[in-house]
């Protein structure tokens, strides 16, 4: 086994084996929990695994099983089932989960995990429907999520249900015991809460498993850089692009093909940089989204492109703030203390170069990035990082990087990685060979 964990994950895979692996595990983004459902799945030898999980972290757990543990998992994907290939970890996002529920129902799984578990809180959602019926009849179970929101306990039901049905076998019930019940006019209200430490102690017992971000942060290192890759929303059109580029680029606009057929090679390099940032939009969203539901924690999200940016700021209306290359000097300040002072101001989108150089106060605030698309050089992914990891940040700062799944910015994450240590190699005075980011990507697309 490759996985190194932390102590706290030492921890938590003690309390997934006392509880049978039957548990709800809340840790907020970055913590691990994918590993540590992918451990406790080794060390009980509780293969095959079914995820059900959003389609933006469902190739991460294709990436986890494979860098930690050696394990080779298949990605489910589309609405029309075809023959599997035997794995250990099958991977499908709630959104077709209903469209695979009778082929998965054929495989003798031994643990069905929910990621992002909130997202079948909802008890008549078609989602919620597909993954009680995945997961009927399978002993073992892991639903992963942030830290439940308690002042809202109805919003709990279905996933306590799913994970105890004989503790908790109905929600009027549990309304009426946990939701602060009140009987109106037009019928029950559930919006309420009620004997939450009675609920808290009940929870702990059957086999809640918390991580506090704030009590093991200690444990953790002073900044943790994690990549997401994100499926494409049109694979065949990058794939298109990728074919025959000049052919692509005359469909979107005759004007630029013409210009780019001057310098095919450079421009194919951008724009296929570019469509992958646009393609993976989608998944950059829903991730963003279920950050926000999961953690109560602000996030600072970089981009590069002008519609890059305005996608996101159009996304998160209200509760952004945006600094760009048209933001007045005067008014970036302004617009880092709304981000600091306001609660119901949740996310800061940056442009990198406006807002990754010369911007103080991001780490006050936040030490939470997020890298939507990826820059061309280290420097500028090192600037961008520096707003959180700075004087003035009291916690340990996650960053996590957006990269579309089988393009372009693959092989660009990579080079740049290894051009930060070619940096580094010169700023420590040791040899170190050079490495020319265009003509590396020339060789791989």
């Amino acid at each position: 086994m490759l996985f190194k964990p932390f102590p706290f994950q030492d921890r938590v895979n003690a309390k997934l084996h006392r509880h049978g692996g039957r548990a709800l595990l809340c840790a907020a983004p970055g913590l691990g929990k994918t590993p540590m459902a992918i451990r406790y799945a080794v060390e009980t030898d509780s293969f095959p695994i079914a995820v059900a999980c959003p389609s933006s972290v469902k190739l991460g757990w294709e990436r986890e099983c494979r860098k930690h543990f050696g394990i080779k998992a298949e990605v489910l994907e589309g609405t029309k089932p075809y023959e599997l290939p035997e794995r250990k970890v099958y991977s499908v996002n709630y959104d077709i989960l209903h469209a695979w529920v009778p082929t998965l129902k054929a495989i003798p799984f031994k643990l069905t995990v929910g990621d992002e578990a909130h997202l079948v809180k909802s008890r008549r959602a078609r989602r919620s429907k597909a993954f009680r019926e995945m997961t009927r009849g399978i002993d073992k179970m892991l639903l992963l999520t942030g830290t439940p929101v308690l002042n809202r306990p109805a919003e709990l039901w279905n996933l306590l249900n799913l994970l105890w049905p004989d503790m908790f076998p109905s929600y009027f019930s549990f309304c009426l015991r946990y939701a602060g019940a009140k009987r109106k006019f037009f019928g029950w209200d559930f919006s309420g809460a009620s004997n939450l430490e009675e609920l808290h102690d009940i929870l702990k017992e059957c086999g809640t498993v918390r991580v506090s971000r704030r009590i093991v942060e200690r444990e953790l290192p002073k900044k943790q850089l994690l990549m997401l890759p994100m499926p494409l929303s049109n694979p065949k059109e990058y794939a298109e692009a990728k074919q025959d580029f000049l052919t692509w680029l005359k469909k979107i606009s005759p004007q630029k093909a013409k210009r780019a057929a001057k310098a095919e090679t450079l421009c194919r390099i951008s724009y296929m940089k570019r469509l992958a940032a646009r393609l993976k939009m989608p998944s950059v969203f829903e991730w963003i989204d279920s950050f926000l539901e999961e953690d109560d924690g602000k996030l600072v999200v970089f981009a590069i492109h002008r519609k890059a940016v305005e996608a996101l700021a159009e996304r998160y209306g209200h509760s952004c703030v945006v600094v760009d290359g048209s933001t007045p000097s005067e008014r970036r300040r302004e617009m880092v203390d709304r981000f600091r002072s306001n609660p119901s101001i949740r996310v800061f989108v940056g442009n990198v170069q406006a807002a990754g150089v010369g911007l103080d106060g991001l780490q006050r605030a936040s030490c939470v990035g997020l890298m939507a698309e990826m820059p061309w050089t280290p420097g500028e992914v090192q600037q961008a990082m520096g707003r959180l990891a700075r004087i003035g940040q009291e916690h340990p700062v996650r960053f996590f990087f957006a990269v579309a799944k089988g393009t372009v910015e693959e092989h660009l994450c990579e080079l740049l990685q290894k051009k930060s240590r070619v940096i580094d190699a010169v700023m420590e005075g040791k040899e170190a060979g050079d490495l020319d980011i265009y003509n590396e990507l020339l060789k791989k697309i």
